[in-house]
């Protein structure tokens, strides 16, 4: 006989976004289901959503939205505890279905909009400078808005102000480097460890090839520098991967720890070639080492190689 139908699932499903202009967050209810998602319209912007970020803008401690679009981006904060948006601490885990999309629909509805120059393609939130108030990094893809096509790459540093308000308008980008090719795909993060934020992009070859490259946060020309010395226009690409990869369209790129070490690594792929990754290494001994390695001793032994044999070790 055939097997019992499964129960409904405990949120009703919302139905799929009719057009560009809408977004869907799918709500975590800590079980197995991914039917409570809310879709709510951002009808108020004309054109298409190109990349999404999270992260905590106001420093609420409740995630934030990060919309990047071909005029710029969306800052739209996280109705479960902002201020602004007259919402209390308890978030939004104790409403019902319709009482959270209406708090996202209403979130939406007043979100911050920053206009650029570009069409934005890629877009993080992260604290570039250690500050402690996240700041907004944006990738061209070699459209425009305002004449001449914009590439490259731009960071808009945060205040108390857009901390506030999340409108970053008044805030002048920074370049990093001096790229005129479009980005295909961003990602920022800690990748040599040592404390500051690094961006590794790849772009679009239509044109001409173009090696990926890691911006450090520690950079002057290619050399490294104390951060207070550093340069994010001045700083030069450093490249991974081999050049017979320069003409790949690498437009999925991650950065995570692969294996454990304790240092991250890059995965990326292109269409039509096998997944790759670039293994990370400290350049110098850090302190997340010792931890990486401590860790990993205590695993080790926690699995028993040495079956307990008197004087045996794991060294």
């Amino acid at each position: 006989s055939p097997p019992p139908p499964s129960p409904p699932p405990p949120y009703p499903p919302s139905p799929p976004p009719s057009d560009c202009e809408d977004v869907t967050v799918w709500l975590g209810t800590g079980m197995a289901v991914t039917s409570r998602q809310v879709t709510f319209s951002l009808g108020s912007i004309s054109f298409a959503t190109a990349n999404i970020a999270l992260a905590d803008i106001d420093g609420d401690g409740a995630i934030d939205l990060l919309l990047a679009d071909e005029e710029g981006f969306e800052v739209i904060f996280n109705p479960s505890s902002n201020a602004i948006l007259g919402t209390g601490v308890d978030g939004l885990a104790n409403l019902t279905f319709a009482q959270a999309e209406e708090k996202w629909q209403y979130a939406a509805s007043n979100g911050t909009r920053t206009s650029m120059n570009g069409a934005v393609r890629q877009i993080s939130g992260t604290d570039m400078n250690n500050d402690g108030v996240v700041d907004v990094v944006v990738a061209y893809g070699g459209g425009s808005n305002a004449g001449a096509a914009v590439s490259g790459v731009q960071v808009l540093f945060g205040s108390a102000s857009t901390q506030s308000d999340g409108n970053f308008a008044s805030v002048s980008p920074t370049n990093v480097s001096n790229t005129t090719h479009p980005v295909l795909a961003m990602q920022v993060a800690d990748v040599d460890g040592d404390g500051w934020v690094d961006i590794a992009c790849s772009f679009d070859n239509t044109a001409a090839a173009q090696h990926k490259v890691i911006y450090y946060g520690k950079r002057s020309a290619a050399g490294s520098v104390r951060y207070e010395d550093a340069s994010w226009p001045d700083t030069v690409g450093s490249r991974f991967g081999p050049p017979g990869e320069d003409a790949w369209q690498i437009s999925s790129l991650e950065i995570v720890d692969l294996n454990l070490d304790g240092n991250l690594d890059l995965f990326y792929c292109a269409e039509g070639q096998r997944p790759q990754t670039a293994v990370g290494n400290s350049s110098i001994p850090l302190s997340f080492d010792e931890t990486a390695e401590a860790h990993l001793r205590s695993t080790l032994a926690s699995m028993n190689f040495t079956a307990g044999i008197a004087g045996a070790s794991i060294t």
